[in-house]
């Protein structure tokens, strides 16, 4: 009895420690898109003014 209770035990905690896993990597993951995007939108937004001035040339 006190054995599969471990085992319950043990794979809860398997569960949890996956699903924190799986929230860290998604906020991992969230954050670094986010950063790239905040990074690329300028970069974004210059290309796009300069090619109105040269349309507009």
């Amino acid at each position: 009895m006190n054995a599969t209770k471990n085992i319950g035990l043990f794979l809860l905690g398997l569960g949890i420690l996956r699903t924190d896993t799986l929230g860290l990597v998604s906020v991992y993951l969230g954050s670094i898109l986010l950063i790239v995007y905040l990074l690329l939108s300028p970069a974004y937004w210059q290309l796009e003014e300069q090619q109105e001035q040269q349309d507009s040339k």
